[in-house]
């Protein structure tokens, strides 16, 4: 499972929920939700792109955890179901009504309040709730890692932003598995959809691909190269 920067207690979350249930966080039924919906869009035309350039410069660029209020710690989630988690057996009805129970409480996590209506640039992965008619990606959830509400369970309401994309910015289907940025005003208005609960959203959002960094250089490799600069 590929992760973007996010709190540890977060991905803590997600990886021992994803343990406990090899099962969908969402209805069978919704799982092909973005080749099954389609929406009718007045065709407009493409925003001007020096315009768009100076917005996406005075973007603040912001991580998952400025997401999460100061005095909420997700942690209390795993030391309270911690001991019922590890005797789970995967599939068991028992570890359903589990996984019901802790997606319920994730549902209540609050969201931070000094972030509403910043204009921000985050990172995340997608999940499609609805296609133009050209076939473009224009409303999805942004989770912090891929998968989420597919096959592992949806990640807290304060670490799902709902964002709908701005004339021109949709997502082709093919490239919806890779990360992106998603540039725009974050405001505090949630939204239920059919595979997930939103605690943010952004409306006219812009998209930009996003570059993995590169894995950290092996120290040894670091000081020979270090060392062929020096007799070069």
């Amino acid at each position: 499972m590929k992760l973007l920067p996010v709190k540890h207690s977060q991905m803590l979350i997600a990886f021992s929920l994803a343990t406990l249930l090899a099962l969908s966080g969402c209805d069978d039924k919704q799982t092909d939700t973005a080749t099954q919906l389609r929406t009718q869009e007045p065709k407009t035309q493409p925003p001007n792109k020096a315009q768009q350039a100076a917005e996406t410069e005075a973007a603040r660029e912001i991580k998952w955890e400025e997401l999460i209020p100061a005095e909420y710690s997700p942690d209390a989630i795993m030391e309270k179901y911690g001991d019922e988690i590890s005797q789970m057996q995967d599939g068991s009805s028992e570890a359903n009504k589990l996984m019901k129970k802790i997606t319920a409480e994730l549902e209540q996590a609050p969201v931070n309040e000094a972030i509403d209506k910043q204009f921000i640039k985050m990172p995340g992965y997608i999940a499609p709730l609805s296609t133009t008619e050209e076939g473009l990606i224009s409303e999805f959830l942004l989770v912090p890692y891929f998968g989420a509400c597919i096959h592992v369970p949806p990640p807290p309401v304060n670490q799902t932003v709902m964002v709908s994309t701005a004339a021109g910015e949709g997502i082709k289907m093919e490239t919806a598995y890779a990360p992106i940025w998603v540039i725009g005003e974050i405001t505090l208005q949630g939204k239920d959809t059919d595979i997930g609960k939103a605690g943010y959203s952004i409306a006219e959002a812009q998209i930009e691909r996003y570059e993995m960094p590169p894995p950290p250089q092996p120290e040894e490799e670091q000081v020979f190269n270090e060392e062929t600069a020096d007799n070069s």
